[in-house]
């Protein structure tokens, strides 16, 4: 692929690496599990993650940190948790320049109405057995 200054090898097709996120602020809980995987073509880099958590578990002000090298774009990412049948969105922000994300959420309340009359970045804590997948990308330096 050329990247309009040179010529840049592409990842091959199935070329997903298996990642663990660094996380912060996450507690899994007793039996929590987190996994991943990225794909990088050129700069631009694809991620997937999905935390189970288990008992206990909490977050103050979490985030994880990106698989590889330092952002050069915002990550543009979305997620959803799945709390027994019940689905929420979740948004996973970054800045350029920066190896770290955070994970946010509208409120509770917002989720469950389905408007856009809640708050943002406010989180309501992780219960034992709910799935968080977050999947986007970003680009590299």
């Amino acid at each position: 692929m050329y990247d309009g200054a040179t010529w840049v090898q592409m990842a091959a097709i199935g070329g997903w690496t298996a990642w663990t996120p660094t996380t912060s602020g996450i507690t899994l809980g007793t039996g929590g599990t987190i996994t991943g995987a990225y794909n990088r073509t050129g700069k631009k880099v694809e991620f997937y993650l999905k935390a189970t958590f288990g008992t206990a578990p909490s977050f103050a002000s979490p985030t994880l940190t990106m698989p590889i090298g330092t952002m050069a774009s915002r990550v543009n990412a979305l997620g959803t948790l799945l709390r027994g049948s019940s689905p929420y969105m979740w948004f996973l922000h970054g800045v350029s320049g920066g190896t770290t994300a955070l994970v946010t959420m509208p409120s509770a309340s917002w989720a469950t109405a389905g408007s856009n009359g809640g708050t943002t970045n406010t989180l309501f804590a992780p219960l034992s057995g709910d799935v968080l997948d977050i999947s986007g990308w970003y680009v590299t330096t």
